[in-house]
């Protein structure tokens, strides 16, 4: 048993690594990286990486479950420390900060062969905490009642197409990020219904092209 302890603690070791390089990869380089520069990167072997990884799409569904896990503990952890019904306000803003360090890890991910059903993965794990959030959210006034879960998909989306426009550091991500925030408080909602759970799956799986760095959105 102690003998095999080891082995287990490297294997892990060098899963994490590959999944830190393939995320650094992923967002300067796109999904074509090749796996090989990713093992590279990592510090170990292609047989290594296979081993973890059988294919290119088990490395994407990893890296985006990584970061699934992360939003969800946002959630849980807004949920846990929600006394006055702003939750919300501060899921959005650790997301958004969470997402600027990343580079656009997440949209990258989304834009790929892939993208429903990680947005269908996605979905299944945090919507829970959202509905929890929002219907406090509610009850304490601090959120317009005609907005759902829906809404704060497109919020995420508007935040971080322009984290991919611009520069993590130059605040526009943080001033879109008011901006919408502003529209979620009672009597700013507009007419309409807030998306439904397919087309929040459309919207967050469609392929967007990533824009350059400085340039304007249409």
């Amino acid at each position: 048993m102690t003998d095999g302890m080891p082995l287990r603690r490297d294997a892990e070791r060098n899963r994490q690594r590959l999944l830190d390089a393939a995320a650094r990869l992923v967002v300067e380089r796109g999904h074509g990286v090749p796996l090989e520069d990713v093992a590279t990167a990592a510090g170990v072997g292609i047989g290594t990486l296979y081993r973890r990884f059988p294919d290119r799409d088990a490395l994407v569904r990893a890296l985006f479950d990584r970061h699934v896990e992360a939003v969800a503990a946002l959630a849980e952890a807004a949920v846990a420390d929600d006394r006055h019904g702003d939750g919300v306000e501060r899921f959005l803003t650790a997301v958004a900060e969470q997402q600027a360090g990343e580079g656009g890890l997440s949209q990258v991910l989304r834009s790929g062969p892939l993208g429903m059903e990680l947005a269908a993965r996605a979905q299944a794990r945090i919507t829970p905490s959202i509905e929890v959030l929002l219907g406090r959210a509610h009850a304490a006034g601090t959120i317009d009642p005609a907005i759902g879960p829906g809404d704060l998909v497109l919020v995420d989306l508007m935040v971080s197409g322009v984290q991919a426009a611009g520069s993590p550091d130059d605040g526009s991500w943080r001033r879109a990020l008011a901006l919408a925030l502003a529209g979620l408080r009672p009597g700013t909602a507009p007419a309409g219904d807030s998306p439904d759970d397919e087309a929040v799956r459309r919207l967050q799986g469609r392929p967007r092209p990533r824009l350059p760095s400085g340039s304007a959105g249409a």
